[in-house]
């Protein structure tokens, strides 16, 4: 076939699909695996550096979302333990 050529069929003959249906995750799994990916950047940021191989491979994602959190040092510190503080900021950034 050509690009001259007329297609036939409904043109999805050679369609590959990106992701497979058992890599879905459930939305809880994922909020729970972005909950523990934004307590290692916390921690990172303010307790101990969270070595490069030791990360979550949401890291870098937590990460991100929790620049839009506007926390101080102090709520972070706070964030680090659960309770409220950390209740506030899973509700903030959308986690709960």
């Amino acid at each position: 076939m050509t690009l001259d050529e007329p297609s036939q069929g409904d043109g999805f003959r050679n369609v590959v699909p990106l992701t497979s249906a058992d890599k879905v995750v459930s939305l809880e799994d994922r909020q729970e695996s972005m909950q523990e990916a934004v307590l290692q950047v916390v921690s990172d940021l303010v307790i101990r550096r969270v070595p490069p191989q030791e990360r979550s491979p949401l890291f870098d994602a937590a990460k991100d979302l929790l620049e839009r959190a506007e926390r101080g040092l102090i709520e972070l510190i706070e964030a680090a333990e659960p309770g409220p503080e950390q209740d506030a900021l899973f509700q903030d950034l959308g986690l709960k």
